[in-house]
């Protein structure tokens, strides 16, 4: 089914250029082999994270695939329009669709917009076990990353389940040649197999057994649909979970004396058992599904190298690691039980267990050979994710430490690749780590893993130095052509040509005072801005989360003392004067690892500014725009207090006239998103709340500030006043009977601005970093849908201190501010930014 557009609201984030782009040239293919040939160029995401929302033009384009493969042929449920009329190129491109949706579903935010589940659980009866394997990845994408099955409307979600459970449970003993291992590489008894038992209930709600002892002569010969016509015979009205039931087993019987589909049978299996974990769908069923030796089984297929057991290999691990997270539920029977019996199962906590020796020689591979055939990128990034979810407890932390994993781990993240899959890797090498470090800190300093780190993020930080540098050769190169080319047509001989080097000086010293003045994006030359990549952007934030939560702790306390006599400052120094391509989460955790050092080491603040790092800090934040989130506006006094401990540090913050800049912020419109609080947060916790009382706090440490923050804030009450006097503007609240009235929007003719010259147009903030949360997603979307009316935000009701009363009115004054309609006859309607008198600000 097509995305419900009718009832979705305008998304409030902002696209990355590169997923803008995947977009224009997906909906430029027009034909089924257009899009076949585009989807086969990708295998790896490198456009960034997005909302769904954008994505509804090309997910209704693959629901019209999806539901042609879903069809049933002659309206019968067990034979699909994919498994009678599909030709070659037509599975094929049902294949790249299901694929392309797992990369797209995996990087991207309001996966509840996904509105094709019903074709997917009809193709989960496919014959085709690639299709049915290839819906099993989505599914487990979905059920891992959110919470989108158990939101399902009940019809959809007892079909999915009941398909699910069927492909999930066991054969049959496996203690009678049916464990997975005699599956996979040794010879099953297939007898056990063949032999059909099922109890369902009639029409009067008797429960009836059903057996057939020999499934193999009741199929021969026969498809399906009319295998599971003649069983229903004999049954009495049978539900549809049975009908499922039987036809799934139709199907193992028809296909499991081949090998190859044997080894589908079994990788679907296992797959859909994480499906069902992650979705919280075995809590009634455990034994069902999680029986007893099930853990064993799978332990017995971790080590064997058969090339065509990679895949095998792959979704064992997948499911040992959603049995840890299944492990944590205190609902499910013997919560804890299933961790310690693979620590056992896996030798976890030998140094020739099973899991260890895989580990190094996984390692091994990676940094001699890279992605190769015996580790390749699904089996390698299997095992990462089932080491990250050990190290998580205690007990799984404890094994790696004696198991010696620290020197392997390190080894990976002193591995010089540099491609975006070797990235990937060392970014879950970091959080391993930063997992087993809270246990055992002496091997990683042993192991000089401090400078380890600091090294690699130098290295990732030269890769963006690099490649800014040369676009910004680049685009220089084009303007100073652009320019010679006018001038030689203007045919100005000598002349021009000195006029146009004396034009290109006069506009890099523009470009350069444009750039110092605000946090503009960068641009490449089709207009498109330039963002860190996302898995560096990964790695960094896991390293800067490692090194924030380590100067912090007192057990690293002489490791990272001298950590700045490094190449971190300069690391942390691009990042802060580049926060429009690294995005505000980078800048945030640089700005805070800085200040975190100098609030444990303020002796050595004098030495951190020698390096002009500081000073980098305070340009970004009082010479440029700050940028426009809750968490970067709540840190900003802490950040001040922190950078001015010392004489020079205080110094340099007052010739910077801190206040008056620092306080436009709450005249700005692109900070109302911002400023406004949060529906489901406490009343207490919102931005205007935290930014009073840490200027409150700014201002008791630093007596010497106050006078001249209370001067700024007392001329941004008389700037608010003044506009809120002038007769030419009146306040106005916009109702939901005119939230889909069109606001227009323009500058006015002189007109003064809090902020600048020209009118304050009202726009939201498309950056605000709360844009991916669930919670808020209704909200946000709310407010980008009405981009030129504005909701008005209660102020708070706590009774502040002298100091954060006066901002936190200011702050929520401009929280509150309302859309203002200029009453010009006969011109356009400009709504603009406006205040009430100071008597008003109590209503």
């Amino acid at each position: 089914m097509k995305v419900d557009t009718s009832k979705l609201k305008k998304s409030s984030s902002e696209l990355t250029p590169e997923c803008r782009l995947l977009i224009d040239l997906l909906s430029k293919c027009r034909s089924k082999s257009d899009i076949t040939r585009f989807l086969e160029t990708i295998t790896v995401w490198t456009y960034g994270k997005c909302e769904l929302y954008h994505w509804t033009h090309i997910l209704d384009r693959f629901d019209k695939i999806l539901e042609e493969g879903a069809r049933q042929v002659d309206d019968n449920e067990f034979m699909l329009f994919c498994d009678i009329k599909f030709s070659k190129e037509d599975v094929r491109l049902l294949l790249l669709v299901l694929n392309f949706t797992t990369l797209l579903i995996e990087h991207s935010f309001s996966r509840h917009l996904y509105n094709s589940v019903e074709h997917l659980t009809q193709l989960l009866s496919s014959q085709n076990m690639d299709i049915v394997l290839a819906v099993l990845n989505l599914l487990y994408m979905f059920s891992k990353r959110s919470n989108f099955i158990p939101r399902l409307s009940l019809e959809k979600k007892d079909m999915l389940l009941t398909k699910l459970y069927n492909i999930a449970e066991r054969w049959g003993d496996p203690n009678y040649g049916l464990a997975l291992i005699d599956c996979c590489i040794r010879k099953p008894k297939l007898e056990f197999l063949y032999q059909l038992s099922i109890e369902y209930a009639d029409e009067n709600g008797q429960v009836v057994l059903l057996e057939i002892p020999d499934m193999v002569n009741t199929c021969k010969g026969l498809p399906i649909s009319e295998v599971v016509k003649a069983i229903c015979g004999h049954m009495k009205n049978p539900s549809e979970a049975v009908k499922m039931r039987i036809a799934h087993r139709i199907r193992l019987v028809s296909g499991f004396r081949d090998q190859k589909l044997r080894l589908q049978f079994v990788q679907a299996r296992l797959q859909a058992i994480s499906v069902l974990i992650y979705s919280n769908a075995l809590q009634d069923n455990v034994e069902r599904i999680l029986y007893s030796g099930f853990g064993e089984e799978l332990c017995e297929l971790i080590d064997k190298e058969d090339v065509y057991l990679v895949e095998i290999r792959a979704a064992v691990l997948r499911t040992l690691t959603s049995m840890l997270h299944f492990d944590r539920n205190p609902n499910v029977p013997r919560p804890g039980s299933r961790l310690s019996k693979i620590i056992q199962y896996t030798g976890a906590e030998r140094q020739g267990g099973i899991l260890p020796l895989l580990v190094r020689d996984c390692i091994t591979s990676l940094t001699n050979e890279g992605i190769c055939e015996k580790y390749p990128l699904v089996l390698a990034t299997s095992l990462f994710s089932l080491l990250y979810h050990l190290a998580s407890y205690e007990a799984g932390g404890h094994a790696l430490v004696k198991s010696g994993m620290m020197k392997s781990l390190l080894q990976v993240i002193n591995w010089p690749g540099v491609d975006l899959e070797h990235i990937t890797f060392v970014t879950r090498a970091v959080r391993v780590i930063d997992l087993i470090t809270n246990i055992d800190i002496v091997k990683f300093h042993q192991c000089n893993g401090l400078n380890i780190f600091i090294d690699r993020m130098e290295k990732e930080i030269n890769c963006c130095r690099e490649f800014l540098s040369n676009k910004e050769k680049k685009a220089e190169f084009v303007d100073n052509l652009e320019q010679t080319s006018n001038v030689v047509d203007q045919g100005n001989g000598d002349n021009a040509q000195s006029e146009t080097f004396e034009d290109n000086a006069a506009y890099n010293k523009r470009s350069e005072m444009e750039k110092s003045s605000s946090q503009s994006p960068i641009l490449d030359q089709e207009g498109r801005k330039l963002a860190c990549v996302t898995q560096r952007a990964a790695l960094l934030k896991s390293m800067l989360n490692f090194l924030k939560k380590s100067i912090q702790d007192h057990s690293h306390y002489y490791g990272m003392r001298n950590i700045m006599e490094t190449s971190l400052p300069k690391s942390l120094q691009h990042i802060v004067m580049n926060a429009e391509y690294y995005g505000p989460s980078l800048y945030l955790l640089a700005t805070d690892v800085v200040t975190v050092y100098i609030f444990n080491e303020p002796s050595l603040l004098s030495s951190l500014q020698e390096t002009t790092l500081t000073n980098a800090i305070f340009r970004s934040l009082l010479h440029k725009q700050v940028p426009a989130t809750r968490e970067i506006l709540g840190s900003l006094p802490n950040i001040f207090s922190a950078l001015c401990l010392n004489e020079r540090g205080l110094m340099e913050f007052m010739s910077y006239d801190p206040f008056d800049k620092f306080l436009r912020v709450l005249l700005s419109p692109d900070y109302l998103v911002a400023m406004r609080r949060r529906r489901s947060s406490d009343p207490l916790g919102d931005t205007s709340t935290n930014l009073g009382n840490a200027m409150d706090d700014l201002m008791k440490h630093h007596p010497y500030l106050r006078t001249d923050a209370i001067e700024a804030i007392v001329r941004l009450l008389h700037e608010l006043v003044r506009y809120g006097s002038d007769s030419r503007y009146i306040c106005w609240r916009a109702h939901k009977d005119n939230s889909n009235s069109t606001a227009n929007t323009s500058t006015a003719n002189n007109q003064q601005s809090p902020v600048t010259d020209g009118a304050l147009e009202l726009r939201c903030n498309e950056n605000d970093s709360s844009g991916e949360d669930d919670e808020d997603d209704d909200e946000m979307s709310s407010a980008s849908q009405q981009q030129q009316q504005q909701q008005i935000v209660q102020s708070t009701t706590t009774q502040p201190t002298h100091h954060q009363q006066v901002i936190v009115q200011a702050t929520n004054q401009q929280a509150g501010l309302s859309q203002i309609q200029q009453q010009q006859p006969q011109q356009r309607v400009v709504k603009q930014i406006v205040v009430q008198q100071p008597q008003q600000q109590q209503q």
